[in-house]
């Protein structure tokens, strides 16, 4: 297990220099100096605005959910659950990570709270496969722009099955501890409330816009002649995060600087190569941070997680 472990770390390892050093070859070293000699620190600045009201959301929306199932939850609690689960995401394939949240639960609960996760994974999923539908639909034209629609309402309209698909499975799984774990999660997913799950759908949706909003300023201000249309490529490059990588470094950066090859949409790969790397170390590795060595984050996590473990010890 532990060479296994190894072997994937040095792999997604290797695969974040590679694409590292593929994006740097694809925007060129002198390209990337003078994009960088020639920004605009005011927008670039502004830009750090953005940053609170994202994680704010983001927080919102997961203490939305767990208060779904745990009334007593206290926002206090559900920052540092979602801080912990950022934490270890944003260095785990796929954003594994996030299953932490629940280390802050009581024992008997962090089954319910892993249903939790998974379920705030698909409203991102979902909120980002709309948005690709819509950037789809804003850089082609004709039949191609109706397919996107047409794929997108058929989205949607799959969703009305979700709960009916997730028990049946849910039937069939083998009587086991495990097995029984992932009953419990199923269960505390599909036990939201459709108005509570409609709202966090919304608050997803603003967040997404809000973040591609925040990644067009810091492109412009690395390249002011960028046009509208280029966001409709943003949801690719936010796609890109599920290739296993080191914090989905070099992955980002790789994706961007080929899509706005050529400097299409008056963007050059220089300048989408740094904008997408601002925008993660911004978002995602300053507030991290800041959680841990300014609020002193992963002390309090442990400090809850015990305390719930041992509400969860007492007998009943």
């Amino acid at each position: 297990m532990r060479l296994s472990s190894r072997w994937s770390n040095a792999l997604q390892i290797a695969a974040s220099l590679a694409l590292l050093a593929l994006a740097i070859a694809i925007a060129r070293p002198s390209h990337l100096a003078d994009a960088l000699k020639n920004a605009r620190p005011a927008y670039l600045l502004f830009s750090l605005l953005f940053v609170p009201f994202l994680i704010a959301l983001r927080v919102i929306r997961w203490h939305v959910l767990t208060r779904s199932r745990k009334t007593d939850m206290a926002l206090r609690d559900s920052f540092h659950s979602y801080m912990g689960g950022l934490t270890l995401a944003i260095i785990t394939p796929f954003a594994a990570g996030e299953i932490a949240r629940g280390a802050i639960a009581a024992p008997d609960d962090r089954a319910s709270f892993m249903g939790l996760t998974f379920l705030d994974k698909i409203i991102d999923a979902v909120t980002l496969f709309l948005f690709a539908c819509a950037g789809f639909a804003m850089i082609t034209t004709g039949l191609l722009r109706v397919a996107g629609v047409a794929v997108a309402v058929a989205g949607v309209a799959s969703l009305t099955l979700a709960r009916r698909v997730t028990a049946f499975l849910e039937r069939r799984l083998p009587d086991s501890r495990m097995a029984n774990a992932l009953r419990r999660a199923s269960l505390a997913a599909r036990s939201v409330p459709p108005r509570v799950f409609a709202g966090c759908f919304l608050v997803a949706t603003l967040n997404l816009a809000l973040y591609y909003l925040h990644l067009y300023i810091i492109m412009y201000g690395f390249s002011p002649a960028i046009r509208p249309e280029a966001v409709g490529l943003f949801p690719l490059i936010t796609l890109s995060r599920i290739i296993p990588s080191v914090a989905g470094l070099g992955v980002r950066e790789f994706t961007a600087g080929a899509l706005f090859a050529n400097a299409r949409y008056e963007v050059t790969s220089a300048a989408a190569v740094e904008a997408s790397l601002m925008q993660f170390v911004t978002v995602n590795i300053i507030p991290v941070a800041i959680w841990i060595a300014a609020a002193g984050g992963l002390r309090r996590l442990a400090a809850a997680a015990k305390k719930n473990g041992d509400k969860g010890d007492q007998p009943r």
